[in-house]
């Protein structure tokens, strides 16, 4: 997830992009603000404070999953800490490097199923 600053006039906006599948990037959509981060003023450091919102939303998701599997783009360099995640709930973690850099493909399968 990339946050920065909202082109328009609205200051405190803040923009996400991600990767479509075929890799191009999707026009940036407003999200939730981060606004206790460094670029904003704030004491976090931006990029824990990303992990932590995509990797807690994951967290989450999971805890409530009736589900037999889930594919999600996620960043890299939470791919570790996703696999852990997922076991936790009793998925297995395929990850796999997509052509946009920084991103990679999750597909989570419930162990012992397929």
């Amino acid at each position: 997830m990339t946050i920065s600053s909202c082109p328009d006039d609205s200051d405190d906006a803040q923009l996400r992009k991600e990767p479509r599948a075929s890799g191009t990037v999707n026009e940036a959509v407003l999200v939730m603000p981060f606004v206790t981060v460094f670029s904003r003023g704030g004491p976090h450091d931006d990029a824990s404070y990303v992990a932590g919102w995509e990797m807690g939303g994951l967290n989450a998701e999971l805890e409530h999953a009736r589900v037999i599997s889930l594919e999600r783009l996620i960043h890299t360099e939470n791919a570790a800490q996703a696999d852990l995640i997922a076991m936790r709930y009793g998925y297995r973690a395929e990850i796999e490097p997509t052509h946009v850099d920084g991103w990679s493909s999750l597909r989570l399968t419930r162990s012992g199923v397929g």
